[in-house]
């Protein structure tokens, strides 16, 4: 977005450990989402769609800050894989037992050369991303997950969609004119179908804008993001639909949204700072996550002079399906136990954004 930018959005992934505050951040594979399925059993696999010993997998984590324009490093990233935290040597192999012939560093990115099914007994598992921001300040990090799907393998079983980069920029816009490409893929019996004609959409508010592109691969502009924007597609294989979702971050744009989140176990308790973005089933119904927004300009950490209009935020599946949209009110978002409860277990973007006068 240029200069004069008047809208800003920020997500934050919930059901899972994120530290808040003026850091947002991208984990995710170069082919898109992570699955795997499988033939044989959990235990003794005799087959994988895809094999990751043929066609590896690069995951790549962005970070940006609400402080700083463009893209910021961590001091130190560290990997936890289905609750187990990896070591690496110097050379960047694994060195946790059960996991060195799986996962290895690579040009500081996280690699996946080895087959998952057998990690966690054939379930899926998040892969963790720990962005440790500061060298002297220990609560300065975040947490993202890169969530994989495992399923048994069958026959004539419905493919899957999923947005891949288009390019080596990690679904993220780094400068003023700049742009990042998104490409969808389709994985059916067993292989990788480019489809020749996909519907692409963008959230824009509460519901889904219709692009004017319609082949395999989407270029994003810096001016079709205020800072964070979701895009959709859609695949119609005979009478199959398949959809899924992607976020991209716009680094360059002069406008950020920092956010203070807190949680309560009832409505009527006293919500505290928090680091967890994790509500359950073994909640009060009313127990809450708070959000509260300040719009700041990058590289200022006081809220922009002017009148900011807040929007109702959005609580969005893979799918890009909005499962339920929550009022701004009395300064913050209030995300319960009841809403995450109906939209069922999982984990979703909670989308906020903003309007400046």
């Amino acid at each position: 977005m240029s200069a004069d930018q008047k809208q800003a959005s920020v997500s934050r992934r919930v059901i899972f450990k994120s530290k808040m505050g003026i850091y947002s951040a991208l984990f995710m594979s170069d082919m898109g989402d992570l699955f795997q399925e499988y033939d044989g059993t959990p235990s003794a696999p005799t087959a994988f769609y895809p094999d990751f010993t043929q066609t590896p997998r690069t995951l790549y984590l962005t970070v940006t800050s609400a402080k700083a324009t463009g893209a910021v490093t961590p001091v130190s990233v560290e990997y936890t894989v289905a609750g187990t935290k990896l070591a690496f040597n110097a050379a960047g192999a694994c060195t946790t037992t059960g996991f060195t012939d799986k996962f290895k560093i690579v040009n500081g990115n996280l690699v996946i050369f080895g087959n998952l099914v057998t990690v966690a007994s054939g379930a899926g598992f998040n892969i963790q991303a720990k962005a440790n921001m500061s060298a002297t300040d220990s609560n300065a990090y975040i947490i993202i997950n890169a969530p994989i799907t495992i399923a048994k393998h069958t026959t004539g079983s419905a493919g899957r969609l999923t947005i891949i980069p288009g390019d080596t920029k990690n679904f993220t816009i780094d400068q003023t004119g700049g742009s990042c490409i998104l490409k969808a893929q389709l994985f059916k019996g067993g292989t990788w179908i480019t489809p020749a004609t996909v519907k692409w959409e963008q959230l824009v508010g509460t519901s889904w804008t219709t692009l004017s592109t319609t082949g395999a691969t989407l270029t994003v502009n810096d001016s079709m993001v205020n800072s964070y924007s979701i895009f959709r597609a859609t695949v119609v294989d005979g009478s199959e639909t398949y959809m899924d979702s992607q976020s991209v971050l716009d680094a360059s744009d002069p406008l950020d949204i920092t956010l203070v989140t807190k949680f309560a176990p009832s409505s009527t308790a006293t919500a505290t700072a928090t680091n967890d973005l994790t509500l359950d089933d073994s909640m009060d119904a009313t127990a809450y996550i708070s959000f509260t927004p300040t719009l700041v300009r990058r590289g200022e950490t006081t809220a922009v002079p002017g009148t900011v209009t807040w929007n109702a935020a959005q609580l969005v599946n893979a799918a890009g399906v909005i499962l339920k949209t929550v009022a701004y009110s009395s300064g913050v978002y209030k995300l319960t136990e009841a809403m995450m409860a109906s939209a069922g277990a999982g984990e979703y973007d909670f989308i906020i954004s903003c309007s400046l006068a």
